[in-house]
């Protein structure tokens, strides 16, 4: 077996509704898409998952220090999380600051990189079925 790397990186959809004066909602909410990087800020949206920093990003054969991170990473999502059975897990809820007037929808996506005959490859990745870890 070929070790590879895990990451995890973060992305988000933020939403605006807009009011006019009367506080009357209009019809189309404003919507931005982006990669999060926690520890800049979880509500800073980045263009490229290159800008950002992984939430998990751990050797495969680091059975113990990758089941902390992933275990982690998912712990943060907001009210628990969706598996979309493919390596993305989706927050339950989004979540609203209170000093902000945008709405937050976050996804985690895990990938394995790993040196295969073609070079560098990059596939999805799912802790449980493929890493073995119990959530």
């Amino acid at each position: 077996m070929t070790w590879g790397h895990i990451f995890a990186h973060l992305t988000c959809t933020r939403i605006r509704w807009e009011q006019d004066e009367d506080g009357n909602t209009f019809e189309d909410p404003i919507e931005e898409h982006g990669w999060i990087d926690r520890s800049w800020s979880p509500y800073v949206l980045h263009d490229s998952r290159n800008d950002v920093r992984p939430e998990v990003d751990c050797p495969e054969e680091d059975d113990e220090r990758l089941a902390e991170e992933v275990r982690e990473a998912l712990g943060w999502l907001e009210g628990g999380y969706e598996d979309n059975e493919d390596g993305t897990f989706y927050a339950s809820d989004s979540y609203q600051p209170y000093t902000e007037p945008w709405s937050y929808s976050y996804a985690l996506h895990f990938v394995r990189k790993f040196q295969g005959s073609k070079g560098w490859t990059e596939e999805s990745w799912h802790p449980v079925k493929d890493g073995g870890i119990k959530l």
